[in-house]
């Protein structure tokens, strides 16, 4: 069913999918200056197994609590009777948080890098240039509505992906012997076009546990910011629902790492044509890279 409504002089609607699109969800239009309803943005989420995806997509600007209004009213709907905490509302807060990401402007990254692990702390060593996954303590964007802070969240076991309103750390406050300090990270800026979140459902098999957000896509300016909650243990080893903030170059070196434990299913395998992050080179602690 359609609902529209006026709000500050300009008309407004809310549908959800078409019956033949096997989505669930809501897509917001808003009136332009002709009074025709045009497409703002949709929160989608399709049939899905282990991980179940969900995906913020801005068509035109839409003010930032709208926005915050429907992923939180989609997200509490998607995982109704799903996430048994409900009553606190923590995670659909989370995911819902991360949605509501998508239109925001992103201006710069900063964060403290882990080194890679298997290696004593005299012989520590970093990602290379052109690795396709960096561990991160913690990243923070700048967003046009103010500085904001991807970091991880402990879930008895499991770690997801925590989207903070705002920074929570300071890049001085990590130990430059033991972390690569970036102050300028050389990841896409522009406008967060989408972003897809991947929630695992199959920790809901622990009586402790509820889903984790374990990963997420951002799409800004065109191209791909692939996150994902794991851990480096040593060469080729990096455990899922860990508590580093990795960075994959691309959507598909997520099929090509051999995780602990395994991926679980998705609807449609990663895109592995999608351009890598050719760009992002990882050099030298406050190089501004």
């Amino acid at each position: 069913m359609t609902m529209t409504w006026q709000e500050e002089g300009r008309r407004y609607a809310i549908a959800p999918p078409n019956a033949d699109e096997d989505l669930q969800g809501r897509r917001l239009f808003v009136a332009d200056n002709d009074g025709d309803l045009e497409p703002a943005l949709e929160i989608l989420s399709g049939p899905h197994s282990g991980l179940q995806e969900i995906t913020a997509t801005w068509h035109r600007p839409v003010r930032p609590l709208l926005v915050q209004r429907l992923a939180t009213e989609v997200v509490t709907e998607l995982l109704d009777g799903v996430v048994r905490r409900s009553e606190f509302g923590w995670p659909q807060a989370n995911i819902a948080r991360a949605l509501s990401w998508v239109g925001r402007e992103v201006g710069r990254w900063w964060g403290p890098e882990w080194p890679l692990d298997g290696a004593s702390a005299e012989e520590k060593s970093y990602a290379a240039p052109d690795a396709e996954a960096v561990p991160f303590a913690w990243l923070g964007l700048a967003l046009d509505t103010g500085d904001v802070e991807v970091t991880t969240y402990q879930d008895d076991a499991y770690f997801g992906l925590l989207f903070a309103p705002q920074v929570r750390d300071a890049l001085v406050d990590n130990d430059p012997r033991y972390f690569r300090l970036h102050e300028s990270l050389p990841l896409p800026v522009g406008r967060i076009e989408q972003v897809t979140l991947a929630i695992d459902r199959t920790t809901l098999d622990d009586p402790l546990s509820d889903v984790v957000l374990a990963e997420a896509t951002l799409v800004v300016g065109g191209r791909l910011v692939p996150l994902v909650a794991a851990e480096n243990y040593g060469p080729d080893e990096w455990h899922r629902l860990d508590e580093s903030v990795v960075v994959l170059r691309e959507p598909g070196a997520a099929d090509r790492i051999n995780w602990l434990p395994p991926q679980p299913a998705r609807r449609q395998p990663s895109a592995n044509h999608v351009a890598p992050l050719d760009a992002v080179r990882y050099g030298h602690p406050r190089d501004g890279v």
